[in-house]
């Protein structure tokens, strides 16, 4: 049976150093990765395939990477019928045709996690889960300065992003690994995984890993536990995750307790209560974004105008001019042209 390492975490959350951190195992990730960018020049170690299909799929339900309202199960049998299962099935397929264990990790799944479940049930993957941690605020602060994302709109992306891949661990094999740790001490991290999972370490190429791809300059933003307490825009739930996965990134609780599946349902139960509210805020969002397109348009066409009046004004000081060193007896004989 094919075996799937699955990536989870919200955006900004070190998705990308624990997807190569997967090749130390020999995990195979593809030959269609995503290459780095300014906002990380280290790669995104992103399969493009997948990413290709997640914003498809998004679309068709009238969602962006950036939505607040969460996907809900019943909307399965609507990308069933759209084929996006099948579509998926035959991605999955091509990519693990040469390999028993092929990882893959897109932020977009976490979102879409209903719809990729039913597609690795259906396929009979043995699937494994690796849940991307980061402070919120760091991600918050990242966002902020790519995306110009307000602290409020980002931790609730942060709180479905954790609940959904909590949830999907509970139920099956995975590991929340703490982004900062892993740039602390990877060792300690990949033995961790490696035990989790039963896998074997290459050693060369963690050195590798530690030696081109860790750098300390990844840590853009740092932030203490206090921070979440103190900042009004944290609601009360994220400090609640995030202490629990905290928790579980330091081996301090096991992911199969009873306890453990009924607080990820009830914290479920509490995301999706907030519906409505995150509904309205996709709205409010949307408008704004109209508001700001239409601001840029008229800005365009604003520098479009001024700068016709300005080649109209260099027309007319040029003929000007022209005028004024011509000859009296020359302009006159022009004029009564």
């Amino acid at each position: 049976m094919t075996k799937l390492f699955v990536i989870l975490g919200m955006h900004r959350s070190g998705t990308s150093v624990l997807t190569r951190c997967l090749q130390i195992f020999g995990i195979d990730l593809g030959d269609n990765l995503m290459h780095g960018m300014r906002d990380n020049p280290k790669g995104y170690w992103e399969d493009l395939d997948i990413a290709a299909l997640n914003i498809e799929v998004l679309s068709s339900l009238k969602c962006y990477w950036d939505t607040l309202s969460p996907m809900e199960p019943h909307q399965v049998e609507t990308l069933r019928d759209l084929g996006f299962i099948g579509r998926a099935l035959e991605i999955l397929a091509q990519k693990t045709a040469r390999t028993d264990r092929f990882g893959f990790k897109d932020p977009r799944t976490a979102k879409l996690l209903p719809f990729w479940k039913e597609v690795f049930k259906q396929g009979g993957y043995e699937t494994h889960y690796l849940l991307a941690l980061r402070h919120p605020l760091s991600v918050c602060s990242s966002l902020k300065k790519r995306d110009s994302f307000e602290t409020g709109k980002s931790c609730l992306l942060w709180l479905e992003h954790a609940i959904n891949g909590l949830a999907a661990m509970t139920q099956e094999n995975g590991i929340v690994v703490d982004y900062d740790q892993l740039l602390r001490s990877p060792e300690t991290e990949a033995r961790r995984i490696a035990r989790q999972f039963d896998l074997v370490i290459d050693p060369s190429d963690l050195e590798n890993f530690k030696q081109e791809f860790l750098e300390p300059s990844l840590r853009h933003a740092v932030h203490e536990d206090a921070d979440l307490v103190n900042d009004p825009a944290v609601p009360p739930l994220l400090v609640e995750v995030y202490a629990l996965l905290r928790d579980l990134a330091e081996d301090r609780l096991e992911l199969g307790s009873d306890a453990l599946m009924e607080t990820q349902r009830r914290w479920r139960k509490e995301y999706l209560q907030l519906k409505p509210w995150l509904i309205y805020g996709d709205q409010v969002g949307y408008r704004l974004k109209q508001m700001a397109q239409s601001l840029s348009e008229y800005e365009q066409n604003e520098d479009e105008l001024t700068r016709q009046v300005a080649e109209k004004d260099r027309i007319i000081q040029k003929l000007t001019s022209k005028l004024e060193r011509m000859p009296l007896h020359r302009l006159k004989k022009w004029l009564s042209h």
